[in-house]
């Protein structure tokens, strides 16, 4: 075998693997758009879902508070509970008012 018949060999070989590697950013492409679509929809959903959990915070605590200082004193009672959107009212460990709160 000649050195020359190998060298164009090559040549040739490296000349298809180059004619491949520049159709391949066409793929790379269409898969980080792909990812990047992905990622912004988990993003949106993330930040839904973290704004109802922070609202439902909020409406309990604003219940909790309302049954604290609101319901409960008024009844004379001990202590409270506030617990499954149930309002409880206690005197002497019986339980003297109850109320749903939405």
């Amino acid at each position: 075998m000649e050195e020359g018949n190998t060298w164009k060999k090559n040549t040739n070989w490296d000349y298809i693997s180059l004619e491949r590697s520049r159709n391949n950013w066409r793929s790379v492409a269409v898969i980080f758009i792909i990812l990047f679509l992905i990622e912004a929809f988990l993003f949106l959903y993330l930040v839904k879902l973290g704004t109802e959990v922070i609202t439902e915070e909020e409406i309990f605590y604003n219940n909790k508070m309302d049954c604290s200082n609101n319901i409960c004193p008024d009844k004379n009672a001990d202590a409270f509970i506030y617990e499954d959107n149930m309002c409880y009212c206690y005197k002497g460990g019986n339980v003297i008012y109850k109320k749903f709160l939405k």
